[in-house]
């Protein structure tokens, strides 16, 4: 379930970066009198704001844990959303993109990691669960999709020779 929820947040946050993109006509009708310089703000507010917080939110994500950080994330997102529902002019347009920002910011880090560690604590074996994710997504793509993978398995495959061989020599 957390998993879930965790890609989720993912998504919302990738279609809300995206979709005032094909709104855009639209919402400039609805404001009357608004420049293209104006609307410019409206669609790059939130990338601007998310690009310069995507960093220091996963450093907060690190230090203060990941669920309390995500949990934190949502307020701001979900307050920004209804700002844009509320909003009454191109200015608080822009000031609700740089809430929602923030909050897609903090959610995407912490998502992303708690995501990770419960797809590679269920991929891994478990004697490798006691490992830190970053470890256990080193595994992963080794074992699934880098380089290493066929040195991993040849190493593997005579490691399964000998002990067969082992076990037909008793």
């Amino acid at each position: 379930m957390i998993f879930w929820i965790a890609s989720i947040a993912v998504f919302l946050v990738s279609l809300d970066s995206t979709i005032l993109f094909a709104a855009c006509a639209a919402i400039g009708a609805s404001f009357p009198g608004t420049s293209a310089a104006d609307m410019s703000w409206v669609l790059n507010a939130y990338t601007v704001e998310y690009a310069a917080a995507l960093i220091p939110a996963g450093g907060l994500a690190d230090a203060h844990g990941r669920k309390r950080i995500f949990l934190l994330g949502v307020s701001p997102l979900s307050r920004g959303i209804d700002c844009l529902w509320a909003a009454g002019n191109v200015g608080w347009l822009v000031a609700a993109r740089i809430l929602q920002a923030v909050g897609a910011a903090l959610l995407t880090p912490a998502s992303l990691s708690i995501a990770a560690v419960k797809v590679a604590t269920r991929v891994t074996p478990t004697r490798d669960a006691k490992r830190p994710p970053d470890r256990m997504l080193q595994g992963l793509s080794d074992k699934y999709w880098g380089w290493m993978s066929a040195r991993r398995m040849e190493r593997e495959l005579r490691r399964e020779m000998q002990n067969q061989a082992a076990a037909l020599a008793r």
